[in-house]
């Protein structure tokens, strides 16, 4: 190993190359050189801290000839390392071996004596799993875009938390994620909730660029912390560095108080994320937490939940599909089926009541009705543009076994007003009611399009 720190201490390098810290360690007096292509593809090998490409100058003669003048540096130009066909050669171990930019990937990945590769990055393995601890964490940040700080993972005890990478400061899609985060994070300190986030961008460079106008590309206030991952090693445990590319994806994590992982996405860099989604997220599982239900696809707060039980969770489902669900084909992924009595009172009447809960529009059909069954894509175009100001329900009062309900066409025993019997729907099929607050107060009979669209519109919140 003497003989080679010797050798290896003597590799020729183009002037001005920038090397990762820690990579190239020398004494004075010492040629510590590295082929120009290594910082650009240097790999991963599982371990410690990246060693140093010329580690050691005890061995050989610290860079003087045997007569203790120091050598004349004869490495001016790249002359001296061109083969007949341009391409750079490097004698790296002063055996005879040529390794040529063609090599690199070779080089980086052979091993000396059983040993990796010197000059191999090296990062710790990923650590970050959904169930269990985060990993902790210590890193300088930016906070709030004035200060610059050091922060941990202690730091977060006993709250939830949700710690987000990003690849790259002053980029693109970056500042639109964090901006969006930032702007609701009030939104999640309501639910005990702190935002974190995080690049492999020095803590300086967070401050400037938060100091740069949002309509410049800058992040302008901010009310959260960005840590400063300049090692790379939290990104690496967290399983989020692309190490090919030298930046972290777009990880996010979702932290309990106790600081268990329960969530974890990963977006490529060319797609930002949802901050409602993330916000949803954390409030099906304070739920869970809470009240130790479980939370189906697209759960939001005030609607239905399930036990975790095999004959409990048949409430669940039972308020949702019949056992001959023939619905099917008249009802689309856009709406909601509901197929008992207890499912309209939950998805129905309590759904549409108090505050911030949007009106609900409930479509009355059957299996038998060809209407129904016609308007349908009508109604699937209303559900996606009116998404936002009503919730769509699809309900069958003859499979929820409602009494006085039409069965086949034939009116039911029900007679009188939709205030008097909201689940009926005698007056003919398809039927098209509006409950606000729990209580039916617009309806369309029929196979009107317009008339429907229009009721629609008129019970929207500022349409």
């Amino acid at each position: 190993m003497a003989g080679r720190a010797s050798r290896l201490a003597t590799v020729p390098v183009r002037p001005h190359t920038a090397f990762p810290q820690g990579l190239i360690a020398s004494a004075a007096g010492v040629h510590a050189r590295a082929p120009s292509f290594l910082p650009r593809t240097y790999s991963r090998v599982s371990g410690g801290p990246a060693r140093g490409f010329a580690a050691s100058a005890g061995a050989g003669n610290g860079g003087d000839d045997k007569d203790g003048k120091e050598e004349e540096d004869d490495m001016e130009g790249d002359e001296d390392y061109e083969d007949d066909d341009g391409a750079e050669d490097y004698d790296m171990f002063g055996e005879g071996e040529d390794f040529s930019k063609d090599d690199r990937s070779h080089w980086l990945d052979r091993e000396l004596d059983g040993e990796p590769a010197q000059g191999a990055i090296h990062y710790p393995p990923v650590r970050a799993r959904v169930g269990r601890q985060w990993p902790f964490w210590s890193a300088p940040a930016c906070i709030e875009g004035k200060s610059l700080e050091r922060l941990t993972s202690d730091d977060y005890l006993g709250m939830w938390k949700i710690l987000f990478f990003y690849p790259k400061d002053f980029t693109f899609v970056c500042p639109s994620e964090i901006i969006a985060f930032n702007d609701r994070a009030a939104e999640f300190r309501e639910l005990g909730c702190e935002l974190i986030a995080a690049s492999c961008d020095t803590e300086e460079v967070h401050l400037a660029w938060c100091r740069t106008p949002r309509s410049k590309g800058g992040l302008g206030k901010m009310d959260i912390p960005i840590l400063a991952d300049v090692t790379k090693s939290i990104s690496a445990e967290y399983g989020v560095l692309d190490e090919a590319a030298g930046f972290p994806l777009r990880g996010l994590f979702l932290v309990d108080p106790h600081d268990i992982i329960q969530h974890i996405t990963v977006n490529a860099a060319p797609v930002g994320r949802s901050v409602d989604e993330a916000l949803r997220t954390l409030q099906a599982f304070q739920f869970n937490a809470e009240h130790g239900e479980v939370c189906p696809a697209n759960w939001k707060p005030g609607e239905a939940t399930m036990v975790a039980d095999p004959n409990e969770s048949l409430e669940y489902f039972e308020a949702h599909w019949s056992d001959n669900d023939n619905n099917a084909g008249s009802t689309s992924s856009r709406m909601e089926v509901v197929n008992s009595e207890k499912g309209f009172a939950a998805s129905v009447i309590e759904g549409s009541k108090g505050k911030g809960k949007k009106p609900v529009l409930v479509k009355y059909e059957a299996p038998w009705c060809g209407k129904c069954r016609q308007i349908q894509p009508f109604v699937d175009e209303m559900a996606e543009k009116y998404a936002h100001g009503l919730t769509f329900v699809a309900f069958d009062p003859a499979a929820a076994g409602v009494q006085g309900a039409m069965v086949d066409g034939h009116p039911g025993a029900g007679k009188g007003s939709m205030k008097e019997h909201p689940m009926l729907a005698d007056h003919g099929l398809p039927t098209f009611r509006i409950f606000v607050d729990g209580e039916p107060v617009d309806e369309v009979v029929g196979y009107k399009k317009r008339q429907l669209e229009s009721m629609i519109q008129a019970h929207i919140p500022g349409q």
